[in-house]
């Protein structure tokens, strides 16, 4: 983890939020005063709204009107957090619902310290991104080569001309190799 992360619990259950807050607090990225709760859907909003959220550990079953399915699809819609459905559900149904969220991850109670350890490490690469390539050169096809350092590609090791946004686009695919791309546009 190369920086502190924010941390959401949204939790009816206080001797959950307690547990949560405890496993929470042993990782040293997850300082104490970015852990925030909310035992509603109408607060863990308010929070988001307020705050910069990371990650966010959601119950399905919480207390007011909407359930956290529905608050973490309406969470979406202003944070960029990652979602990680920490619930006693575990039926194809209520997973296949919980799926349309857009989710990181999905923990069944009771949660081992080790397995909520494991759903935010995994977060957390979602959240830094993919690693970068490190090599200079890589091999494209047979007779194609790319050099990163240079930004330029090469057939038979005769440079070909790109434009600056084919540099670009280039440059970015090689270093995200076998990652998702989205645009920014």
């Amino acid at each position: 983890m190369k920086r502190p992360i924010s941390v959401l619990i949204v939790e009816d259950e206080i001797v959950s939020i307690k547990y949560l807050e405890e496993v929470l607090q042993g990782i040293d990225a997850v300082p104490k005063k970015a852990i925030y709760t909310a035992k509603d859907a109408q607060t863990a909003l308010a929070l988001a709204k307020k705050h910069t959220l990371d990650i966010v550990f959601m119950d399905i079953n919480i207390q007011g009107s909407i359930d956290g399915i529905q608050c973490a699809i309406e969470l979406s819609l202003i944070s960029q957090a990652l979602i990680i459905f920490t619930t006693a559900y575990h039926d194809t149904q209520t997973i296949l619902e919980a799926s349309q969220a857009n989710i990181s991850g999905y923990l069944t109670k009771p949660i081992s310290p080790s397995s909520v350890l494991a759903e935010l490490l995994i977060a957390v690469r979602k959240l830094d991104g993919p690693p970068k390539a490190e090599v200079n050169n890589v091999k494209l096809l047979s007779t194609y080569e790319y050099n990163t350092k240079e930004q330029m590609i090469y057939q038979n090791q005769i440079p070909i001309s790109l434009s600056t946004n084919e540099r670009h686009c280039l440059y970015q695919l090689v270093l995200n190799k076998n990652h998702i791309l989205q645009s920014e546009a």
